[in-house]
């Protein structure tokens, strides 16, 4: 398949059945590449140890002060060598039907495919009722419109799959991988989808992998910030990084060309966020 999966983790103990899941359903993978941010929780390192054994499994050790999810990204975008790449979370039970599913609609052309529904495990989780924002895009006389609105509820117990994410290696480098400022939980999905579209690339989405459910205590362990909150300080990061016309990430390609946002860019807040 010349494909390689990047998993970023710190000290989440669900990444060997993650990994596991994704290994035997997708038996073509060129490797996976695990990057882990300095985990220390027992279980979680004996996890990797164990990982590290199995054959085209690498663990990339990137230790950081707090976790920084676009750099782990980013870290990985530059490590892999195949000519695809799938990005997923440590937490993520993958099946051969969500890559039978998601890996014919991202080989289109110019397209960035995500997973469409995330079952969670548990469906009283807190993150499914909790509200979400999407972005739009509209024309206005050679001006891109960007409105942030509050996206619809999905089923009980689903959520979008923005995050898990398979491109081309050399799309995801020409638009920069991921901006290290989005710090936290939230929203570093959805600006790489964002600035890709600019771009001209289309967003599909296809497939449904499952969720281990848990607690808000794992989703922003390593800052007293609650998710909600780094989700909305996220968004006013990435709109006026944008407004100032920094539409790449921050890992800088050698070897591919950049892309170019089709025109310039003006933003719609909700009242809420324009408040942050």
């Amino acid at each position: 398949m010349n494909l390689t999966a990047i998993m970023p983790v710190k000290d989440r103990a669900e990444v060997a059945a993650s990994a596991r899941s994704l290994l035997a359903a997708c038996p073509g993978l060129s490797a996976l590449l695990i990057c882990d941010g300095g985990s220390t929780q027992p279980q979680c390192c004996a996890a990797l140890r164990m990982l590290a054994q199995e054959p085209g499994v690498q663990v990339l050790r990137r230790p950081q002060t707090g976790f920084n999810k676009a750099e782990l990204l980013n870290d990985g975008l530059q490590a892999a060598r195949s000519e695809w790449v799938l990005l997923t979370d440590a937490d993520i039970l993958w099946s051969a039907a969500a890559i039978a599913a998601l890996w014919p609609v991202a080989r289109s052309p110019r397209t960035v495919a995500t997973i469409a529904t995330v079952q969670e495990t548990l469906p009283t989780t807190a993150t499914c009722p909790r509200r979400r924002y999407t972005y739009q895009l509209a024309w206005d006389n050679g001006v891109q419109v960007i409105a942030i609105v509050t996206e619809p509820e999905m089923a009980t117990a689903a959520r979008p799959g923005c995050g898990l994410l398979c491109a081309r290696r050399a799309t995801l480098l020409a638009l920069g991988g991921y901006k290290h400022i989005l710090t936290g939980w939230g929203w570093e999905d959805r600006d790489l989808l964002l600035r890709a579209e600019l771009c001209g690339e289309r967003w599909l989405t296809a497939g449904t992998v499952q969720h281990c459910s848990h607690s808000d205590v794992w989703r922003n362990q390593f800052t007293a910030d609650s998710p909600t909150a780094t989700r909305d300080q996220n968004i006013v990061r990435s709109l006026r990084s944008l407004e100032q016309g920094q539409f790449w990430g921050d890992l800088i390609p050698t070897d591919t060309q950049l892309a170019t946002p089709l025109a310039p860019v003006r933003i719609t807040w909700p009242p809420e966020l324009g408040q942050i």
